[in-house]
C-alpha cells in the first residue's frame, strides 16, 4: 500500500494514528520549543502532531474501504503515553519526541492494526513500528538535549487520517475514528 516517493504531490496519503487533544498538542509543542534551540528546524504545527500507528500511503477506494473494515475489528484499551525523549532521524532530517518508557498498549494497538490489515488483504508498511511524534522538519543536527519536559497524553481512540494539500498547506484530516476500551 505504500506509495513511492514520486507520487503526485496533490495526492492523498493515508495513515492510522493516535492524535492528541488540543491541550495535549499545545503542551507538547511548548515543551519541544523550550528544548530545541532557535533555528533548529521547522517546528511541526500543533494541529499536525500525531503518532503514526501504520502508514498506508496512497489508497484506491476499495483499499480504503478494506482498511476501514480492518480497523473496525481492532479492540484496544485506552492508555497514557508520557512523551519526553527527543531524538533525530538524520536521513529524514526530522526531530521526534518519543515515550519515556515503553507503552505495551500502544505497541499492541499498532500490532493488532497491522495484523487486521493483513487479514483483510492489505500490506502495511514493512518498517518496524517505532513510536514517535515528529516535532520538527528540516532538522540539521541532533538536538542538544535528550529529553524535554514530560507531556502526558491520554489516548482514547485511533483514527484513519488523510494527508492532503489544501490551499498549498499540508493538512491531516481524521476521517474515521475508532474508540478504545476503558478498563475498569
Amino acid at each position: 500500500m505504500t506509495t513511492d516517493d514520486g507520487a503526485d504531490a496533490g495526492a492523498e496519503r493515508w495513515f492510522f494514528a493516535v492524535m492528541p487533544e488540543l491541550a495535549e498538542a499545545r503542551a507538547l509543542a511548548g515543551a519541544v520549543r523550550e528544548a530545541l534551540p532557535d533555528g533548529y528546524g521547522r517546528v511541526v504545527p500543533t494541529r499536525r502532531l500525531h503518532l503514526t500507528l501504520v502508514f498506508l500511503g496512497g489508497l484506491a477506494a476499495e483499499a480504503r474501504s478494506a482498511a476501514e473494515r480492518a480497523a473496525g475489528t481492532v479492540v484496544g484499551e485506552c492508555f497514557e503515553v508520557v512523551l519526553g525523549r527527543l531524538g533525530h532521524f538524520p536521513g529524514a532530517r526530522v526531530a521526534w519526541s518519543a515515550p519515556m518508557v515503553p507503552v505495551p498498549a500502544l505497541e499492541a494497538l499498532a500490532e493488532r492494526l497491522a495484523d487486521a490489515l493483513r487479514a483483510h488483504g492489505l500490506t502495511p508498511d514493512r518498517r518496524p513500528f517505532v513510536p514517535h511524534v515528529t516535532v520538527a522538519r528540516a532538522a540539521r543536527r541532533v538536538p542538544p538535549r535528550l529529553e524535554h519536559r514530560p507531556v502526558r497524553w491520554r489516548v482514547r481512540d485511533f483514527a484513519l487520517v488523510a494527508s492532503r494539500r489544501e490551499s498549498g498547506a499540508l493538512v491531516y484530516v481524521p476521517v474515521v475514528r475508532w474508540p478504545l476500551v476503558v478498563l475498569a
